[in-house]
């Protein structure tokens, strides 16, 4: 994770309401990590910062409420916080490597001229379902999360993390305590949890549209392990965005960038270098 070879320059993205603390290294082609599960920050990409580096202008930055960056003051969009990004680092155009869908797709939905390709590493979203019904199936989230959540009422945090981190990542990873370590930091949020990004409900509830019009280059990873709403939104995001790619980490469930650093990374890095 350690390359003192590369300089990182690090620093604050001025948002309404916030800021968001960022690092960058590398040059040429700009490549951004985004994370989107609440309960890991910006050093989920360590295995991925400095390697990318090598080819890339990498860009990683904590979303608002979690690593570095303050809870929000107001309203705010996660795509608009990104927008900000881009602009402040006068990037006109970039690689996208969510942990994720919805916030990569969004932006692209938003700024399609600033995105050059994106990859979507277990993403979770039904292009299909409305908010409404998606508002609908919460409970349904919830009751997977009732174990972790009833030993947050019991103020056993230590169960709550391995709870929580079991659905994250297969418990035969190497790296399984280094993100033990990021999620338990980062538990602090699900006890007070920072004011949510609004959603655009209207784009939201006709991505079954506008995902067809995707026209940048998509590559979906997803782990063997992964749950069943993983590869079922895989399926179908892999039949609705024109030309997607699809490929599986093996022994790997979520956080396939940490559970298989040298697959992920192999995959990831062959699929950028092979855009003309």
């Amino acid at each position: 994770m350690t390359d003192h070879q590369l300089p990182i320059s690090t620093g604050f993205v001025e948002v309404d309401g916030g800021q968001l603390h960022y690092e960058v290294a590398g040059k040429g082609q700009p490549l951004i990590l985004l994370q989107e599960n609440g309960l890991v920050d910006k050093r989920i990409w360590d295995y991925q910062f400095l390697t990318f580096a090598h080819h890339y202008r990498v860009i990683r930055y904590d979303q608002r409420g979690y690593g570095q960056s303050l809870s929000s003051k107001k309203p705010y969009t996660a795509v608009d916080d990104l927008a900000q990004i881009l602009q402040t680092l006068n990037i006109e155009s970039a690689y996208l490597l969510a942990l994720g869908a919805g916030l990569a797709l969004d932006f692209v939905h938003a700024h399609a001229s600033s995105v050059d390709a994106i990859i979507l590493v277990s993403p979770e979203i039904n292009p299909h379902q409305s908010f409404d019904e998606a508002m609908a199936d919460l409970p349904t989230i919830l009751e997977r999360l009732a174990p972790a959540i009833e030993a947050v009422k019991q103020n056993d945090m230590q169960r709550a993390t391995d709870l929580v981190i079991q659905d994250l990542m297969l418990p035969s990873s190497a790296n399984y305590q280094w993100v033990r370590n990021i999620v338990a930091k980062n538990f602090q949020a699900v006890l007070n949890p920072p004011l949510p990004p609004s959603v655009d409900i209207n784009a939201f509830s006709s991505r079954h549209q506008w995902y067809k019009e995707i026209h940048v280059p998509t590559l979906l990873l997803i782990g063997d392990s992964a749950r069943s709403e993983i590869q079922s939104s895989t399926v179908s995001l892999e039949k609705t965005i024109p030309g997607a790619q699809k490929r599986e980490i093996s022994r790997a469930r979520y956080l396939l960038n940490a559970e298989q650093v040298e697959q992920f990374n192999r995959a990831a890095l062959d699929f950028l270098s092979a855009i003309k």
